[in-house]
């Protein structure tokens, strides 16, 4: 059995395998954004896209454009 890792992603909750990285979800979600996701806020902390998420964190994408 897989083991998986459920999140929440910009409001919705999704669940991935224990090996995704941050980056492997931006990607999914690139085509959404006018540019290109830099890193990711994770529960209010800025986390670099090859780490990993853990059970019940919230993330949102953060672009070359944001202010943060």
């Amino acid at each position: 059995m897989v083991e998986t890792v459920r999140v929440t992603v910009e409001g919705i909750e999704k669940e991935y395998a224990s090996d995704v990285t941050f980056e492997m979800i931006a990607n999914a979600y690139q085509k959404e954004y006018k540019d290109l996701i830099t890193s990711v806020m994770v529960n209010g902390k800025i986390r670099e896209l090859i780490k990993s998420p853990f059970e019940g964190c919230d993330i949102k994408f953060i672009t070359r454009k944001d202010s943060i």
